[in-house]
């Protein structure tokens, strides 16, 4: 994906022979992105533990992340910025991202720390989950009610 993003003025995602969409990377990146991903590199294990806690439960991103992952002592996550949420707006831009970051680093131990857009791969992964997603749905039988076929039991004469 990375090669489609330097050689490509356009792209098209097709999932099962449909166009799910259409345009620049960056545009396709911004319109189906899921948000920032970031990276936060602490000094030892404890401060990794409470910067995990600020993430999740005290802090501004507690509302708004998904996808925390631990290694060593680093935490990444991804903050959310395409959900109608209002309590989103405010970390809508990666300025606001930095801001908060900054105001914990001393307190916090945050060594190093890393903010970056959402990638063409996670998209097209996006488009395959859902793919996946729809399938499941597809598989799993319709309630009498909520069907909008006749059944034979309803047939006219």
């Amino acid at each position: 994906m990375e090669e489609c993003e330097v050689l490509c003025s356009r792209l098209a995602i097709m999932v099962e022979g449909k166009f799910r969409c259409l345009g620049t990377p960056t545009h396709i990146k911004q319109k189906f992105g899921r948000g920032y991903t970031v990276s936060l590199l602490f000094k030892n294990e404890t401060d990794l533990e409470r910067g995990r806690i600020w993430i999740t439960q005290k802090g501004p991103f507690a509302d708004n992340h998904e996808n925390v992952s631990l290694h060593n002592t680093t935490l990444s996550f991804r903050v959310v910025t395409n959900t109608p949420l209002q309590k989103v707006k405010r970390l809508h831009q990666p300025s606001a991202i930095f801001t908060h970051i900054l105001s914990q680093k001393e307190h916090l131990h945050i060594q190093d720390f890393s903010v970056k857009h959402t990638t063409l791969d996670e998209v097209f992964v996006g488009f395959a989950k859902s793919k996946d997603t729809d399938a499941m749905r597809q598989d799993m039988p319709a309630r009498s009610e909520d069907s909008i076929y006749p059944t034979e039991s309803t047939s006219q004469e």
